[in-house]
């Protein structure tokens, strides 16, 4: 070894054979417990890289891990002997541990971490589909998966907005038919409607040449709260007027081709539809 003892010192007080000073007097010096029998050497990186580290000697370790040490050896910045406070992560021993040994841990903890939050999701997720599977139904027409109400039972309302004019606007066809795990009426009902519209606008699109008088969008205005689109009138003859024809003649066909989707789609609906299970789910019934 590097040091020897100095009996009937206290604190005690490790001497090197090369004559370094002694420990400060006192059995604390700056927070630190001197170290009782130090048996070994600190390899720090403060004056070095850690292929070639400094050797010190402990003296001392502080509540909050920091190490009191002297030089072995003499360098560029301090002759032999030299007091030094560092911390652990900076000797070669604490860097191998946080690297090696800390690092993987916490990298354990982390993961686990990850782990239990996520099942803590899961869990979450399966007890509200649990919990959704007990009370709501598949929407008729929007195919939606909303709550029923009643011993019906009965779509709630669905699909709307509330634009603050003291109702709501925009609902759903399917709000008050069964879900359509018990009854596809909503869905009849709505391809009935779609027939009804198709047959309407295309009445609409053979007279879009006789039409005489146009109202198109001109900018917005506000009324109390709210921004409303703002219309003008087009006659025949008046600058934009083919234009506007043109426009109507367009968005007509559009919503044609598009009606007619819909009721291919809701006739197969209809043709493949059978009675599901309904609740999906029943109180303490296993998922």
């Amino acid at each position: 070894m590097f040091y020897i003892e100095i009996p009937e010192v206290r604190p005690r007080v490790f001497q090197l054979v090369a004559e370094l000073p002694p420990v400060p007097a006192g059995k604390r010096w700056r927070g630190y417990s001197f170290a009782q029998a130090p048996e070994f050497t600190v390899h720090s990186r403060m004056h070095g890289s850690h292929d070639k580290p400094q050797p010190y000697v402990l003296r001392g370790v502080d509540k909050s891990g920091r190490l009191l040490v002297q030089t072995l050896v003499a360098t560029q910045y301090d002759p032999i002997g030299t007091w030094h406070e560092i911390d652990s992560e900076y000797t070669t021993e604490g860097y191998r541990f946080k690297r090696y040994a800390l690092k993987p841990l916490a990298t354990l903890i982390k993961l686990g971490q990850k782990a239990a939050t996520v099942r803590a999701r899961v869990a979450r997720e399966a007890q509200t589909a649990a919990e959704r599977a007990e009370k709501c139904g598949t929407c008729p027409v929007c195919f939606g998966d909303y709550v029923v109400h009643g011993k019906s039972p009965l779509m709630v309302h669905h699909g709307y907005e509330r634009p603050g004019i003291g109702y709501i606007v925009g609902d759903c066809h399917g709000v008050n038919f069964p879900p359509f795990e018990v009854s596809c009426e909503g869905t009849k009902s709505f391809h009935k409607g779609l027939g009804l519209r198709l047959v309407q606008v295309k009445e609409l699109l053979a007279g879009v040449d006789k039409l005489d008088v146009v109202f198109v969008v001109c900018g917005t205005k506000r009324i109390g709260m709210h921004v409303l689109p703002d219309h003008k009138q087009l006659n025949r003859g008046d600058a934009g007027f083919d234009r506007a024809i043109e426009n109507v003649r367009s968005n007509h066909e559009r919503e044609i081709q598009s009606l007619e989707r819909g009721l291919v789609e809701y006739a197969k609906h209809i043709a493949d539809w059978a009675p599901q299970p309904f609740p999906r789910a029943k109180k303490g019934s296993a998922s």
